[in-house]
C-alpha cells in the first residue's frame, strides 16, 4: 500500500515538473522542463545539494520537489478529512535537513512521507 501512496503522490505532483535554467540557450529564452524521479535520490544527496547553498540550482530542485510532494500529500489526505499541521517552507527545509542528516541512506521520498506522518499527527493517510 505504501508503494501505491508513493505512486499516487508522484502522479499527483507529476514528479514535480520544475523549470530549470538550461546550460545552453533554450528557444525563445525559456528554461528546460525536467522530470525528476525523487525515489532514486537519497537523503545524502539532499544534504550535499543544500551544502552548495540554498540558492543553487541543485538545492532548488530538491526543495521545490519536496514542497510539491508535501502539497500533494496534503491534497491526498484531505479526501480522508485529514488536515496537515500548518508549516512553511522554512519548517519543511529544517525538518527534512535534520531527518536527512540522521538517515542519509533513506530516499527523499521516504523523508517526505515521514514529515507528512508528523504533520498529520500520526494519522495515516489511506494507502
Amino acid at each position: 500500500m505504501r508503494k501505491i501512496r508513493i505512486a499516487l503522490t508522484a502522479a499527483a505532483t507529476l514528479a514535480m515538473v520544475i523549470s530549470a535554467e538550461a546550460q545552453t540557450q533554450a528557444p525563445a529564452g525559456r528554461g528546460v522542463m525536467v522530470y525528476w524521479p525523487a525515489t532514486a535520490y537519497t537523503c545524502g544527496s539532499w544534504s550535499s545539494a543544500l551544502s552548495k547553498g540554498r540558492e543553487s540550482d541543485e538545492a532548488q530542485l530538491y526543495t521545490m520537489w519536496m514542497y510539491g510532494f508535501v502539497s500533494g500529500q496534503s491534497l491526498w489526505a484531505s479526501r480522508d478529512k485529514i488536515t496537515l499541521a500548518a508549516t512553511d517552507t522554512a519548517g519543511i527545509d529544517a525538518w527534512i535537513t535534520k531527518y536527512c542528516a540522521d538517515h542519509p541512506l533513506d530516499t527523499i521520498a521516504a523523508a517526505g512521507l515521514q514529515l507528512v506522518d508528523v504533520l498529520t499527527g500520526g494519522r495515516k493517510v489511506a494507502r
